[in-house]
């Protein structure tokens, strides 16, 4: 054996430098998991007017996607990943966004435009998303419990007791904004 013929300080060396090796080797392999080809993808298109946010009496809206997570075999504790494919129209000017704004619930009730807590059973998780107050009437749309969405792909962990995840756009003004040509989803990898 090689390590017979080692004097006891070593002995010691090679222990750290494979510690040392160990540990790089760690490192390299924390990644997001975006290539890795045993996840599986959803793509949930998202309406340039869709939210669970607050919206004034006189803009449109219509409300947002809900994703069953159950139906994707999505349980509370499983680590998923979103990001938003995609633009949507978000002024006259023709400006475009690419951010989303998302919420888990334990259940799929959601309240009229009008409410600021539109989700009965809203679950926080992620990093708070502050939004904007309403456009005409600065009514207050934020709420403690949702997380922001855009290109830039997150993970996040279904929280205890979630059934469900809302997904829409947060924009202090929907009736002006329009799908664009190349549409709006987010994409759910799990």
């Amino acid at each position: 054996m090689l390590l017979k013929n080692l004097k006891p300080s070593q002995i010691n060396y090679v222990f750290v430098l494979a510690l040392i090796l160990f540990s790089v080797q760690a490192c390299s392999d924390d990644d997001d998991g975006s290539d890795d080809p045993q996840l599986l993808t959803e793509n949930v298109t998202i309406g340039a007017q869709a939210t669970f946010l607050r919206v004034d009496d006189v803009d449109t809206s219509t409300n947002s996607a809900i994703v069953n997570l159950s139906s994707l075999n999505i349980s509370p504790g499983d680590v998923i990943r979103l990001k938003t494919i995609g633009t949507y129209i978000n002024s006259p000017t023709g400006s475009t966004r690419d951010s989303a704004a998302g919420v888990f619930s334990s259940s799929n009730l959601l309240l009229g435009s009008s409410e600021l807590n539109r989700v009965v059973d809203a679950i926080d998780a992620g990093t708070d998303n502050v939004t904007e107050n309403t456009f005409e009437e600065d009514q207050v749309t934020d709420i403690p419990e949702d997380f922001r969405i855009d290109e830039n792909q997150i993970q996040i962990t279904v929280p205890a007791g979630a059934q469900f995840l809302f997904l829409g756009v947060a924009d202090s003004k929907l009736s002006d904004n329009m799908q664009s040509t190349e549409g709006f989803a987010i994409e759910i990898r799990y």
